[in-house]
């Protein structure tokens, strides 16, 4: 556990935390695999983007759309077979998007499990014509929370900038 918290990863360490957090389950099958080899990218993309939807659905209870999603580097393979844990959480939100962390865990048939890879999703609330719209604001308890939430608003002030330089 101390290794994943060094990493950033999503496994709660406490009871708070643990409610703040969406998990879903998948098992590996040869459709979601490459030709003998690990499981497709696109697939575990999907899931991870899928977990991140359900994070902000509930947190905005409105529609939501994925605005973006940060690189995601693949640090383990995932393996036909292997059950896959994607937990994910709300680390920030600005006035108009929310910014959830997603992390993938691979266990395999002999019980050993491994962190495979991370990605920040953020995503935005919409109204009923389809236009973003205010969302509640987070308010983090713990102190993993916080940081969290510090680290995010530079990640949304960075990329807040970016757009205004690009206009």
């Amino acid at each position: 556990q101390q290794q994943q918290q060094q990493r950033g990863a999503t496994e709660p360490s406490s009871q708070a935390e643990a409610t703040n957090v969406t998990r879903l389950s998948h098992l590996i099958l040869p459709s979601d695999c490459y030709l003998g080899g690990p499981a497709q990218a696109g697939t575990v993309l999907k899931l991870m983007d899928n977990v991140a939807g359900v994070v902000a659905a509930k947190h905005c209870r409105s529609r939501v759309v994925t605005a973006c999603m940060e690189a995601t580097d693949f640090k383990a393979p995932i393996f036909n077979g292997d059950l896959i844990t994607l937990c994910a959480r709300p680390v920030f939100a600005s006035g108009k998007s929310l910014e959830i962390q997603v992390d993938v865990f691979a266990e395999d048939l002999g019980g050993k499990r491994v962190l495979t890879n991370q990605s920040r999703f953020v995503f935005v609330s919409l109204d009923e014509s389809h236009r973003p719209q205010d969302i509640p604001p987070l308010q983090p308890k713990t102190e993993d929370e916080k940081r969290a939430f510090e680290e995010g608003k530079k990640r949304y002030e960075a990329r807040r900038a970016a757009r205004k330089s690009q206009q």
